[in-house]
């Protein structure tokens, strides 16, 4: 040992120097690897790699720059620690490095860590952990694959598979495992939360428990304590969101709900705001069109998975009971209703009111709820509001089904009158042929001629043919009058009165030939649609639809 002593009016330094070339040391400072002569390894500092090697130990390729740095490496290989009391405990840990002031402090027999800043990873007794920046991942004693950058991340985390980017982020994280978090203040205080990915300034800032959320965007998911498998992507994107919030998903610049608790509900688009649970709302007020490259398809089961079909679908008793209009909408007394701010500036003012005139056209939905209550029909188009700050909503596209079954309809009323007109012209034709025999009978009478031709049969009484009338009144909600008409030669008349669905609810015999009527009493049938028939002699002799109000 060489001692070399250097004065100065100010100070005065000592330093105790070993080195072995042969078997590859070097040490610095006073006992330093005063046990440890072991191969390449290099201490620097009182104390530093100051343990005796345990046996069957050679502590080798370590080195140790700093007060005890790595003092009780008795088996520890591969290392290098820097820093006052870096890796002051580590016995047989390998392949660590520790930069920084008790960096690694704890660290017994772990592995494969590197700690770089003041208490960085100070507990830990784990492997395969990264640290760098002050404080960070200091409480951690046996997570692993853990990465924390940035002053304070994952300060207090004890679990394992976390990663942390950014002053702060993740800093109150304890037991919660999985999550990762990338900028500053994100993920600040969760404690517990697991397999929560947060991306932007504070994002996630006040999850504590939640898990399986998602936030991309300064402020993301900032306000969510408890909430779970919520999406958020975007500045300020689902702020709102606080507790007891699940599966819902926000995209877009300050796409967020406007009351809570929510769950399955989207938002999509800047601004767009979504108010009650099971609800998707795209884009907000000043947008004009929502489209693609093709028709929006709705997905349904098919015909093996359909129970309980009934073909009981009005149409015209339904579609004839609507009124379309056009209005406007006062878009910011709207928005306010919806749960918005107040504040409402200049630019989004100007928006509303290019909204507010656009003409709309279309149908109230407060009415088409009120027209099917009326004829017992339960419309799934309209979606009545879920809570006092929701709105109503219309599908437009669940009138289709109505309107195909109005059109069928009306064409089976033109076939009827198809019908009618064509045996009507039968008539006609058989009358201009009477009408011309006997103006030539006539004739030939005041010719003094042989008359005896008024005893054919050409000429007989023209039989009445069967027919029968539109019901009247038509709709009607308590009694209605049916008129028909057969002829004398007739057997067997009967008029059964069908449901929409064809299901036969009354069958009437007629005993009056010739003309006849018949009164219907709808008080024993529900409300809807129902066709009469006319069969005579077992053919049908025509078909008429009624409609039965209530």
């Amino acid at each position: 040992m060489k001692k070399v002593i250097i004065s100065a009016s100010i100070f005065i330094a000592t330093v105790y120097t070993q080195k072995s070339y042969s078997q590859g040391y070097t040490f610095v400072g006073e006992d330093a690897g005063k046990y440890g002569k072991s191969n390449n390894n290099t201490g620097v500092g009182y104390r530093a790699l100051y343990s005796d090697p345990a046996i069957g130990c050679t502590p080798s390729g370590s080195c140790a720059f700093g007060f005890k740095a790595l003092e009780n490496a008795e088996c520890a290989s591969w290392n290098c620690a820097i820093g006052l009391e870096s890796m002051l405990n580590t016995i047989s840990g390998y392949e660590n490095s520790a930069v920084g002031y008790k960096s690694l402090h704890e660290n017994i027999i772990g592995d494969n860590n590197s700690a770089f800043g003041m208490s960085s990873l100070y507990f830990n007794k784990a492997n395969y952990n990264s640290a760098f920046g002050s404080r960070t991942l200091v409480a951690n004693v046996d997570g692993e694959f853990n990465t924390a950058i940035g002053s304070a991340a994952l300060n207090n985390s004890k679990a394992s598979n976390n990663t942390a980017i950014g002053y702060n982020s993740a800093y109150s994280t304890t037991t919660g495992f999985s999550n990762l978090s990338l900028g500053v203040n994100s993920l600040y205080t969760n404690t517990t939360g697991y397999y929560n990915t947060a991306v932007g300034n504070s994002a996630l800032y006040a999850n504590t428990t939640g898990y399986y959320n998602v936030a991309a965007g300064p402020y993301a998911l900032g306000q969510n304590t408890t909430g779970r498998y919520n999406i958020a992507i975007g500045f300020n994107a689902g702020n709102a969101i606080i507790s007891g919030s699940n599966n819902n998903t926000f995209i877009g610049t300050q796409a967020d709900a406007t009351l809570l608790p929510l769950s399955n509900s989207t938002a999509i688009g800047n601004g767009a705001k979504v108010n009650a649970s099971n609800k998707v709302r795209i884009g907000n007020s000043s947008v004009t069109v929502i489209g693609g490259a093709v028709n929006w398809s709705i997905t349904t089961a098919p015909a093996p998975f359909i129970t309980n079909k009934k073909e009981n679908l009005p149409g015209l008793l339904f579609i004839n009971k609507l009124k379309p209009i056009t209005f406007n909408v006062d878009e910011e007394r709207f928005a306010k209703f919806l749960g918005m701010v107040d504040s409402v500036s200049d630019t989004e003012k100007k928006l509303y009111n290019i909204a507010s005139n656009k003409i709309r056209s279309g149908l109230l939905p407060e009415e088409v709820e009120k027209t099917a209550k009326e004829i017992g029909y339960n419309f799934d188009g309209i979606k009545p509001p879920q809570n006092e700050k929701d709105n109503y909503s219309i599908a437009y596209a669940d009138f289709v089904p109505s309107l195909i079954k109005a059109v069928q309809e009306l064409s089976q009323k033109n076939n009827e009158k198809a019908i009618l007109l064509s045996e009507q012209q039968k008539i006609n034709e058989e009358l201009d042929k009477r009408i011309e025999k006997l103006e030539a009978l006539l004739v030939a009478m005041q010719n003094g001629k042989n008359t005896s031709a008024s005893n054919s049969s050409d000429y007989a009484l023209i039989p009445v043919t069967s027919s029968l009338q539109q019901n009247q009144p038509n709709p009607f909600s308590q009694n209605t009058i049916i008129k028909y008409s057969i002829p004398q030669q007739t057997r067997n008349a009967v008029i059964k009165i069908t449901s929409a669905n064809g299901v036969q609810v009354k069958s009437i015999t007629l005993t009056q030939k010739g003309n006849g009527q018949i009164s219907i009493d709808g008080g024993s049938f529900a409300a809807g649609i129902y066709y009469a028939s006319l069969f005579v002699d077992g053919k049908k002799a025509g078909t008429k639809m009624m409609e039965l109000i209530k």
